[in-house]
């Protein structure tokens, strides 16, 4: 059985262990980064460079949706005009300018995952 990939983040001076499926996305609050996850949102003070390195060193599903913020692609359930509609429910808004090159980076991903299974 596969390993379940996870982050790990300082929050709260305490670390704590984030499996990356149950992240949905993550997103700047002035100083702070913010991971909404199915379990609440868990706030560290960490510069978007190194959560997004942090991210992208633990998986491959992570996409910058507009300066930042990075959104799971495997919680994508679809789209609402231009925004990206979580499975939980939730939108998480998309850059107009690229919008449509990110909701196509989208769709090539899942189109991948789709075939690899």
């Amino acid at each position: 059985m596969a390993e379940m990939q996870c982050v790990e983040v300082l929050s709260n001076r305490q670390r704590v262990r984030l499996p990356v499926q149950s992240i949905l996305y993550v997103d700047l609050s002035r100083n702070a980064s913010l991971f909404h996850t199915d379990s609440g949102v868990v706030k560290t003070y960490m510069t978007f460079t190194r959560m997004k390195a942090l991210l992208e060193q633990s998986a491959s599903c992570f996409l910058t949706c507009y300066k930042g913020c990075l959104v799971n692609m495997n919680r994508i359930a679809g789209f609402a005009g231009i925004d990206f509609v979580m499975d939980n429910g939730e939108r998480v808004q998309v850059r107009k300018r690229d919008g449509k090159k990110i909701r196509q980076s989208y769709v090539l991903y899942r189109c991948a995952k789709t075939a690899t299974a």
